[in-house]
């Protein structure tokens, strides 16, 4: 067994040290982004295809605002915001997305970012998880 002269000094080192890593855990956070944009399309018909790719992905949307349009700038704006609930006890968690769709002149443009919550790593599944979403976004507007 390790004897320490100065017992206080290794309590206060090891309190520390946990103390860290505690912290640190219940701040990780994994963020991937991805960018689509569309020409020859309206903003209602980009906001319904993500609709239909995120229920084809078989994401649940917990929250979702088209928000507001401004006819003298001709722009509008809306957020989706979607996850995947956990089937198993063991399996790790699908990314939460953000997606906002926005639509500046003639062309609508697709921001979605993946945030993998309580992992310092995530496989690469918030990449997957983009990709895989505007595949489907791509697909649902040549329909």
């Amino acid at each position: 067994m390790v004897r320490h002269k100065n017992k206080k000094a290794f309590i206060k080192t090891i309190t520390i040290f946990f103390t860290f890593i505690l912290c640190s855990c219940a701040s990780m956070k994994v963020k991937k982004e991805g960018t689509g944009v569309y020409k020859k399309y309206t903003f209602d018909e980009v906001w319904n295809a993500s609709l239909s790719a995120l229920k084809e992905l078989e994401y649940f949307v917990w929250q979702q605002d088209k928000g507001i349009s401004l006819p003298a700038f001709s722009e509008k704006k809306g957020i989706i915001q979607a996850r995947k609930e956990k089937k198993t006890l063991l399996q790790v968690r699908d990314p939460k997305l953000f997606i906002t769709i926005k639509q500046e002149g003639d062309k609508i443009l697709v921001y979605c970012q993946a945030i993998q919550e309580g992992q310092f790593y995530d496989y690469g599944l918030s990449s997957k998880s983009i990709k895989k979403f505007l595949e489907s976004l791509d697909k649902n507007l040549k329909k």
